[in-house]
């Protein structure tokens, strides 16, 4: 029971070193980063803006996009220490960060008149932390990995000339890895499970006038049952975790300057609340073994951005945003050691002839400095700082047909 209930303190703040608000990665869109996905919701970039809003794929005829991004991300915890002593052997050193690549793929094409249909294949959460097997924390967190796959088919109508609606289906895979120590006898116990689950995506874009568009979009919650495997000292149980990836929603505005410049934003909404308690159930009696609490805040993302046509060639995009943290203060915990971010973008699109073009963007993120206090299940403090910050690095090639 009591290495069950250290699997429920690291399961129950199921994330990784996050590059959004709690565990979303953001790395939906090439063209979109660039603007800090301002513009996303009227679908000012490409077809990879139907994962916010289904309904822009009416501005669209037959394109493919495949993407690859790169995230470089540094977590630094300084001064741990565990039950109010430094422990000098277990000192986390270097980064806690993993860094990962991330690919995306697009498609759409219409299918009769006025319809459109898109599909898609992407990553919305996920990424790792790593620590020292031995560090201060490691009764809360060692090492954890979320990887989610997102497969979507998206619709899209042209009711008049000014007016889209959209719809989707998201299938989803959530694969969840979390190693911790047992303060009991000082092993290492690791679960490893996964899940399929299905959502729905709504949307829905309005051209006021030849410069005014505008756009919002809804994408459903996801529930998944983590489903695998337990092990402690030669000995694998079965158990399962109840977990819901968060709804969110998101409007925004492009507005053409004139002919060469066009500035845009967004504003999105996370549901990031419902990661309020998270029970752990024994796959063989049917019965939660505990709940923990997390208490996560609903996460708000502002952002600006615009693009510029340099040349028949070269289109130049940029873009910020303020984003709020998910993690309430007095839960925050190693595996999300986040608060409030800032966003600073820049990135291109130029024509290689042919009906083909390349995306690249560049993204810097500024995280706010956090503390960790927290209680593990032996009710010994681990305290630490944290230092975060996030490289991404992102291309894509898209074809139109």
């Amino acid at each position: 029971m009591k290495n069950k209930k250290l699997l429920i303190a690291s399961i129950a703040f199921i994330s990784s070193n996050a590059l959004a608000a709690g565990y979303s990665t953001n790395t939906t869109s090439t063209a979109a980063l660039a603007t800090s996905y301002a513009g996303s919701s009227t679908g000012s970039h490409d077809i990879s803006n139907m994962h916010h809003n289904p309904a822009i794929l009416s501005k669209f005829d037959k394109q493919f996009i495949a993407s690859i991004s790169y995230l470089d991300v540094d977590i630094d915890p300084q001064n741990e220490t565990y039950g109010g002593s430094a422990n000098s052997a277990g000192a986390q050193t270097g980064d806690a960060g993993v860094n990962v690549v991330i690919p995306a793929f697009y498609f759409s094409t219409p299918i009769a008149q006025d319809t459109n249909l898109g599909l898609l294949v992407n990553s919305p959460f996920g990424l790792a932390t790593e620590y020292n097997h031995e560090w201060a924390g490691a009764t809360l967190n060692n090492d954890t990995e979320i990887k989610n796959i997102n497969l979507g088919t998206k619709l899209s109508h042209k009711l008049t000339d000014k007016l889209s609606v959209g719809l989707g289906i998201n299938a989803q895979k959530l694969q969840y890895t979390a190693t911790f120590k047992n303060h009991a006898n000082s092993t290492y116990n690791k679960f490893k499970g996964s899940d399929w689950g299905y959502g729905y995506s709504l949307g829905l874009n309005y051209d006021l006038c030849d410069r005014l568009s505008l756009g919002a979009g809804y994408q459903s919650k996801v529930k998944h049952e983590v489903t695998g495997k337990y092990q402690v000292a030669g000995s694998v149980f079965g158990s399962y975790a109840k977990i819901e990836t968060p709804e969110s929603a998101n409007i925004g505005a492009k507005y053409a300057i004139n002919d060469k410049l066009n500035l845009m934003s967004d504003i999105s909404w996370t549901r990031w609340s419902r990661n309020d308690v998270t029970p752990i159930t024994n796959s063989a009696t049917g019965s939660d073994i505990v709940t923990i609490e997390s208490k996560w805040h609903d996460s708000f993302m502002y952002s600006l951005g615009g693009d510029y046509q340099y040349n028949n060639d070269l289109l130049i995009r940029f873009g910020g945003a303020f984003e709020t943290g998910a993690p309430d203060d007095q839960y925050r915990s190693p595996n999300v050691p986040t608060g409030d971010v800032y966003w600073l973008n820049a990135g291109i699109n130029y024509d290689l002839g042919n009906d083909l073009s390349v995306d690249a963007t560049y993204l810097h993120q500024f995280y706010e400095n956090v503390k960790v206090n927290r209680n593990d299940l032996a009710s010994q403090t681990v305290n630490a700082s944290y230092r975060t910050q996030v490289n991404l690095f992102s291309v894509a090639l898209k074809k139109n047909f």
